[in-house]
């Protein structure tokens, strides 16, 4: 957990927590930084239009690899890489669903392989691509479950899920975090299978305390909770 011994800590949490580049709601600094590349939205635009593809292979470099001197606070080159593919995929009309379908044979063997080869050598530098990897890849794999899901078993769409998503996605980060790290310190894991088991059921309850949160809210405080959550 952070650890807050002065004013300058305390004034971290909103800007640099513990040296980590982040204040303590990551998910919403992400949001930050999609809004300020939007004041580029026309030239990007353009370059997108025009270059196609080729503009979006420095971003997609920068995102895998990284670039040494560029570092800064703030999510560089995840928000970049994103807001430039999904723009890509908006001004030249694809069908991110059948993209991803598409390649699914191929997205799902790097997923695999890429979460193989962080279980196996950790978050060492020279293995960060494949942390990045698992971002991309994971996102088709998660789209495809989703289609899966909702055309062949016979899935319906939940409102009040699709409204909750982004209360979820704004509030996870420091719970998630705090609720990890309790867990760890009691039960002190022994083995790599109870440590699984705390990796696993920490979003699924962080999930689930979120979704009864945001019910709780939308039932009494609805305006309140259209205000937060961007509703109308």
């Amino acid at each position: 957990m952070t650890e807050i011994d002065s004013l300058t800590d305390f004034l971290s949490i909103f800007w640099n927590v513990n040296g980590s580049g982040y204040p303590i709601s990551g998910p919403l600094w992400f949001i930050r930084d999609l809004c300020l590349l939007s004041i580029a939205s026309p030239l990007l635009y353009g370059l997108i239009r025009h270059l196609k593809g080729a503009f979006l292979l420095p971003a997609t470099l920068y995102f895998l690899l990284g670039c040494p001197g560029l570092e800064s606070v703030g999510n560089n080159e995840k928000f970049i890489f994103f807001y430039l593919v999904g723009a890509y995929i908006s001004i030249h009309h694809y069908n991110f669903l059948h993209l991803a379908h598409i390649s699914r044979l191929w997205t799902s063997l790097i997923f695999v392989l890429s979460v193989l080869v962080v279980m196996i050598w950790g978050d060492h530098d020279a293995f960060a691509v494949f942390a990045h990897l698992i971002s991309c890849t994971g996102i088709c794999c998660a789209v495809n479950l989703m289609a899966f899901l909702l055309t062949k078993c016979r899935f319906r769409n939940s409102p009040f899920l699709s409204s909750s998503t982004f209360f979820i996605f704004a509030y996870h980060y420091f719970v998630i975090q705090f609720l990890t790290r309790i867990l760890v310190k009691a039960i002190n894991p022994q083995s790599e299978g109870t440590l699984l088991g705390i990796y696993l059921f920490c979003p699924v309850f962080v999930i689930l305390l979120g979704l009864g949160i945001y019910y709780l809210l939308k039932r009494f405080l609805p305006k309140t909770t259209a205000l937060l959550t961007g509703g109308r």
